[in-house]
């Protein structure tokens, strides 16, 4: 309960002034070019696509990205939909909760392209078990997700929508 008196009394407003978001800066031509590399070094690699896709409005580069590079392709619970279940490449949600094909595939790969994810421990479990032997590319407009829980070979930090396409 609140006391009646809290709820009656008069308080000053005042308005804060709106919040601007921090300018992006664009993403070099040399971090695409490392990022291209590792890609092009890699045999097994895997897309690995979390709820950042969807608040980013970048399904449709998401999957375009995966029609022009077919690989093996899996979600985080808050990815689910990114890519159409019916997409022959997608093998389903990963983690505790995920297949065993999106488990298995992952912990193969020798590369992980990281798209709007946060290596979530109900995705990773153990971090020094996971995915041991893979490379990490890791797109994420934020800063703080990219190296905090897995070091990322190639960091990308912005707009999906910028990024993917110059990965093709």
């Amino acid at each position: 309960d609140i006391a009646k008196d809290v709820q009656l009394a008069q308080a000053p407003t005042e308005l804060l002034p709106p919040y601007v978001a921090p300018e992006i800066e664009d993403v070099s031509a040399e971090d695409i070019k490392r990022a291209q590399d590792v890609l092009a070094a890699s045999t097994r690699p895997v897309l690995y696509v979390g709820g950042g896709v969807q608040l980013a409005k970048a399904t449709d580069a998401v999957r375009e990205f995966l029609r022009l590079n077919p690989m093996p392709a899996v979600s985080t619970l808050k990815g689910l939909g990114t890519i159409e279940r019916h997409d022959p490449h997608y093998l389903g949600m990963l983690g505790m909760h995920g297949t065993k094909a999106a488990n298995l595939v992952v912990q193969e790969a020798d590369l992980l392209i990281v798209v709007g994810a946060r290596f979530d421990d109900r995705v990773t479990g153990k971090l020094d078990t996971f995915a041991p032997h893979a490379k990490v590319i890791h797109i994420d407009i934020d800063a703080a997700e990219i190296h905090k829980l897995r070091h990322a070979n190639a960091p990308l930090r912005g707009d999906i929508n910028t990024i993917l396409p110059q990965l093709e």
